[in-house]
């Protein structure tokens, strides 16, 4: 997951070419080499928000679930219909999930080349070049959802450009992304998210706009019925506690009530209700991926009748 090395470069026109991928969503944010599998790199879009000596501050990556501070609150750059609220906490997230884990940290000045005379650079330019930008030397595919409106694909070109430096650029919509991964041209792609659910058709390569739909019936939904579902729970309801207000645990027998000593935060002292929000939707996501995985014996029948269908063929 924590590598930054590139995988072996492909030749397109005689250039050498390794392509960063970034697929921005409403909960996490997946970066990775093209030609790969799997993303190297898969950060939440949410972030935390605290102030210190009347400063705001930020934390971006996994920290933000063991970081509770005083006062701190979540906050997520995306509204529920996947469309780019905050600009700059976007921008910033997303350069988070690159260079923390593939690009790495740019080096300052690169006029320089290593020289230590600076008096003949002029002022405006050494300003400019100060830092170098962090995929100068990386073409980037960016996704997006089907209804992105033309001002937020302006204001991404702008970013990855002007702001990041990329000498290419492509900014490609999910659904023939998926279509082309399974094979095929032309489908009907159905998008499960955590705000949205979408359905594509997809002809040729191209979307279809007006046949394009999408619903807030998606993942995040589904969580807000599990957890009704454990309040709604008999004897007792089923209560979830985040880990930082767990002093201490004791081992008990499966279908037992929980043993553990709780720790008291003072009000002044505690984050916001927030942060505890996003915990307890943690622990309920794992739950529903833990429910929802296939058996061993439906991967089985799964794995038979695709053999059994190529065979066929």
């Amino acid at each position: 997951m924590n590598s930054s090395v590139p995988p072996a470069t492909a030749e397109y026109g005689g250039d050498e070419v390794s392509a960063i991928i970034l697929d921005p969503g409403y909960s996490s944010i997946r970066a990775g080499f093209a030609g790969e599998d799997t993303p190297k790199s898969v950060t939440p879009t949410y972030y935390a928000k605290y102030s210190t000596d009347g400063q705001d501050k930020h934390i971006y990556g996994d920290s933000i679930y063991v970081s509770p501070r005083p006062g701190l609150s979540i906050h997520n750059p995306m509204g529920s219909d996947g469309i780019v609220e905050d600009w700059d906490m976007a921008e910033k997230l997303w350069e988070y999930s690159f260079s923390s884990r593939l690009t790495g940290t740019k080096p300052g000045n690169p006029m320089l080349n290593g020289l230590n005379d600076t008096s003949e650079l002029p002022t405006e330019m050494e300003i400019v070049e100060s830092q170098e930008k962090p995929l100068s030397d990386s073409p980037l595919l960016m996704t997006e959802c089907g209804w992105n409106p033309t001002k937020a694909r302006e204001k991404t070109i702008e970013i990855a450009m002007e702001n990041w430096g990329t000498p290419a650029f492509y900014l490609a919509r999910t659904g023939p992304l998926a279509a082309f991964a399974a094979g095929k041209a032309s489908a009907l792609v159905i998008d499960v998210g955590a705000s949205t659910v979408s359905v594509t058709p997809v002809h040729d390569g191209l979307i279809l706009k007006r046949g394009v739909q999408h619903s807030h019936l998606a993942g995040d939904y589904i969580s807000s019925q599990v957890r009704a579902l454990f309040k709604q729970n008999t004897p007792q309801p089923i209560t979830i506690t985040p880990h930082y207000l767990i002093s201490s645990k004791t081992a008990v027998d499966a279908g037992q009530p929980a043993q553990a000593t709780y720790r008291t935060i003072p009000d002044d002292q505690a984050p916001d209700a927030s942060f505890r929000r996003l915990l307890e939707n943690r622990t309920i996501s794992e739950f529903k991926e833990s429910q929802a995985a296939p058996s061993n014996s439906q991967t089985a029948t799964t794995n038979s009748s695709a053999q059994t269908d190529t065979s066929s063929r």
